[in-house]
């Protein structure tokens, strides 16, 4: 018996290698009595599926195909391959199963398949015969024939599908799928030091950086490098729209015969379902006109149907009739003409609000291949390559915003610059211009220097010590006056919080001197004082008990 086995599963398995063993159809296909597959001759069945394959080219995901059937009301054609409906069509919403077949299956390309998926003895379980399948790769089919079976699209444009969803697996191999995060250049983003795909890291109020982490998972070594993500993005960016700048017309008018295309496709679908729903109207009369009028049992049962037929023809046309309300048959004069002016201005269109971070990165996927990134010895000079998709590659160069002035190439000479006008006697905003005007750069996300920038800076450098405050000559502090640049250090905290204590009501302002740099006078005592030093030693945060009312009450200055 096992050799009778044996030699009958041989005969099926070189029955499918001559690519003459067809088992069930898939979507879109029907069985001919002959045993080969052909396509299914429902015309609606077949536009449905040229509508996903025109679906996935513009959206680029199994999940976003999904999204556009169900936005459009489109309704997959299902035959069951069992059941009391066995090989009847069948409309069914569109699910994961069903658009995946369509765009992975080799048989909508033309090419046979069998044995994608074979039996691993080690994984059968006992009680369950159809366990133990494993999916295999293409190399260890049985068989894989191209041009055996009637086909929907090219084998170009499938092998280009594949790849396509390959990239779309969220891996760290992979570039991934388009996403709704701010970061434009996810997945393209390589380390110029250990050519390591860079990862995303978003942090607070919308900032984001690309990290190469290799060093740290390897060796548990230090950070490999960062990017501000905002100015790459800006960078790539602004490369981008100067490539597609020359190519505008040919753009508007590639948009608009693909939106022409799109829109005849769906007027198609919706014609296909006016005229299935009249022929099940018409169909349910003429059964209820042929039947004997004396025969009420059979006559309610029809009756019925055909009331039911009417009411589905009804609830189509509604639905059609809202359908061109929101979108015409055809490309009216006034919509080309906005394609062609939106081609003519690219830079507003990618930064019109209604442009979603994920069609720029479809955009960005579509015309780069990879992007490398180098910091010159940890400063803020950034080498990048541009890998475009055509096989062009592009250098450039852009300033990164750096956590320190020290990381600065051009540090020593800055802190040399400061010096020789601090010795001239300018004041820190007088140094501010200089600089300004001289062409240097803060170290982060400020454009330009402002004195306290360069107070900071010279206070913070090694072996600058601060001087004696210098004060407006017109400035007579009164008793218990102190400036809330000289009161913050006097209790202990930042000049900022300071100003933060101000505007709550928690300490007293006296005045604000007009003209200068807003300088605020505050009026503290010596019981002032040891409140506010306690009230720093309270913790205040949002998870905290609140802070008594006697620490943050200010006392009132004597009256003059």
């Amino acid at each position: 018996l096992h050799i009778m086995q044996g030699r009958m599963y041989q005969a099926v398995l070189n029955k499918a290698r001559r690519g003459d063993l067809y088992i069930l159809p898939p979507i879109g296909y029907i069985k001919l009595p002959t045993g080969e597959f052909a396509l299914d001759p429902d015309e609606q069945a077949r536009n449905v599926i040229h509508i996903a394959f025109d679906a996935f080219d513009r959206r680029g995901t199994i999940r976003g195909v999904i999204r556009y059937l169900v936005e459009h009301s489109v309704m997959m054609p299902v035959r069951p391959h069992s059941g009391p409906n066995k090989g009847q069509l069948e409309w069914r919403r569109p699910t994961r199963d069903t658009v995946n077949t369509i765009l992975t299956h080799p048989i909508f390309a033309g090419t046979y398949r069998y044995g994608h998926r074979q039996l691993d003895p080690r994984r059968k379980q006992p009680g369950k015969p159809h366990s133990g399948r494993v999916l295999m790769d293409p190399d260890d089919y049985h068989a894989l024939i191209p041009g055996r079976c009637p086909a929907y699209i090219s084998m170009e444009r499938y092998e280009r599908n594949q790849r396509r969803i390959a990239q779309n697996r969220v891996r760290f191999s992979a570039k991934g799928p388009a996403r709704e995060g701010a970061a434009m250049l996810g997945g393209l983003v390589f380390c110029g030091h250990c050519d390591t795909r860079m990862s995303v890291h978003y942090a607070g109020k919308g900032a984001y950086q690309y990290t190469c982490r290799a060093r740290i998972y390897d060796c548990n070594g230090p950070l490999c490098q960062s990017i501000s993500g905002r100015v790459l993005d800006k960078l790539v960016a602004e490369k981008i729209l100067a490539a597609l700048q020359p190519a505008a017309l040919e753009i508007s008018l590639s948009a608009a015969d693909d939106l022409q295309q799109e829109r005849r496709r769906l007027e198609q679908t919706w014609q296909h379902r006016l005229e299935r729903a009249r022929y099940d109207a018409e169909r349910a009369e003429r059964q209820y006109q042929a039947v004997e009028p004396e025969n009420r049992l059979v006559a309610r049962t029809l009756e019925q149907q055909w009331e039911s037929a009417l009411s589905e023809l009804q609830s189509v046309q509604q639905e059609y009739a809202r359908f061109r309300q929101a979108h015409s048959s055809s490309l009216t004069d006034d919509e080309r003409e906005t394609i062609r002016k939106l081609s003519k201005d690219l830079p507003a269109v990618w930064n019109a609000s209604t442009t979603s971070a994920a069609d720029k990165q479809r955009i960005v996927q579509i015309l780069l291949n990879r992007i490398l990134v180098r910091v010159q010895d940890s400063t803020e000079r950034v080498d990048v390559t541009l890998h475009w998709s055509g096989g062009f590659t592009s250098q450039h160069e852009f300033i990164r915003p750096v956590r320190g002035y020290a990381q600065l190439s051009d540090y020593e000479r800055l802190i040399a610059r400061i010096k020789g006008l601090r010795r001239e006697g300018l004041s820190f905003a007088a140094i501010a211009e200089e600089l300004n005007r001289d062409g240097f750069r803060p170290a982060k996300q400020a454009e330009t220097f402002h004195g306290d920038l360069v107070g900071n800076l010279l206070r913070g450098h090694e072996g600058s010590q601060p001087g004696p405050r210098s004060h407006p000559v017109s400035l007579v502090l009164e008793e218990n006056e102190w400036l809330a640049v000289d009161l913050a250090p006097r209790i202990g905290i930042a000049k900022n919080t300071l100003l933060a204590w101000i505007k709550r009501g928690w300490v007293h302002m006296s005045r604000r001197l007009p003209g200068y740099h807003g300088r605020v006078i505050c009026w503290a005592d010596v019981e002032e004082l040891k409140r506010l030093c306690r009230l720093r030693e309270t913790n205040h945060n949002w998870w905290d008990q609140p802070v008594p009312a006697e620490l943050t009450t200010p006392k009132a200055p004597p009256k003059k």
